[in-house]
């Protein structure tokens, strides 16, 4: 259901499994993922705790971990769980690119790019050709010199040529992410239409991502928020505003009357729970 981004019935599914095994880690991780991109951050850190409480040495849960407090943008714990997880496993990628995008966001390029230069072995695990070490060095080498003369903009640019000539086709989640780097939001909106078009795995994290901070504004970027069961709840959920106005969402003319009337449920879920008190408070 995670994959289909049937958020409700994903929700319900973990929790009848941890229901069903409160020790198994995984579906408190997952569960915490879930929470995380429909905006519950908060929640999502307290899932991850318990996922933590299991095995507190999992790389898979510390850095998840730190994801979750990059989501809250509290960038030094975020910091502090990613490296944990690395002094448990040093080649785990996972944690390396939320220590990127950290890195990004608070624009500590040196420290973006020294990282960078460590995950290019990540593309080459335990394998036995002996060409591995110079190949690895000549991607080292290469974004070195481009780093050297044309810093990060430089290696963004490099990444969406080569992204437009890869054999196993285009990634659009991809592009959307270095275009935004780039601050070309024209081209950054169009590759996030096609990511959702292609309904890429890793979009739904643009909710919660905070280098994606400066595009939520963006009507297009709330149009495919607010459009689909797949991202829908989160779309409303940032909608909430301040005491005295209403509920922002963005249908379209390919909207279909499902998604309308989800739409409905959510505004009355809202209305009926006084959930919007809370975001009316936090704005004053």
């Amino acid at each position: 259901m995670m994959r289909k981004w049937e958020w409700s019935k994903a929700e319900d599914d973990f929790k009848r499994a941890i229901e069903l095994d409160p020790g198994y880690g995984t579906a408190h991780q997952w569960y915490a993922t879930l929470l995380a991109i429909t905006g519950r951050v908060e929640q999502a850190k307290a899932e991850m705790s318990k996922a933590l409480e299991i095995d507190p040495m999992s790389h898979n849960f510390l850095a998840d971990m730190g994801q979750m407090h990059y989501f809250a943008r509290e960038y030094d714990e975020a910091e502090s769980y990613c490296h944990k997880a690395l002094e448990v496993d040093p080649n785990f990628a996972f944690a390396k690119d939320n220590l990127k995008h950290l890195y990004l966001k608070t624009g500590k390029d040196a420290q973006f790019f020294e990282v960078h230069m460590r995950t290019h072995r990540d593309y080459f695990p335990s394998s036995t050709y002996s060409t591995t070490e110079s190949i690895i060095a000549r991607h080292q080498a290469r974004d070195r010199e481009i780093y050297r003369r044309l810093g990060l903009r430089g290696m963004w640019k490099e990444q969406i040529e080569a992204m437009h000539t890869r054999i196993e086709g285009v990634s659009y989640h991809g592009l959307f992410f270095y275009y935004t780097l780039l601050g070309e939001k024209g081209k950054a909106l169009e590759a996030l239409e096609k990511s959702y078009e292609h309904h890429d795995f890793m979009l739904p994290f643009a909710n919660a991502d905070p280098l994606f901070d400066e595009l939520r504004s963006e009507p297009r970027f709330q149009a495919v928020s607010s459009h689909g069961s797949g991202l829908l709840n989160v779309g409303i959920s940032r909608s909430v505003l301040s005491s005295g106005a209403g509920i922002r969402v963005a249908p379209h003319f390919y909207s279909k009357d499902e998604e309308l009337e989800l739409t409905i449920q959510e505004i009355k879920k809202i209305l009926e729970t006084k959930a919007y008190e809370q975001h009316a408070a936090s704005a004053q």
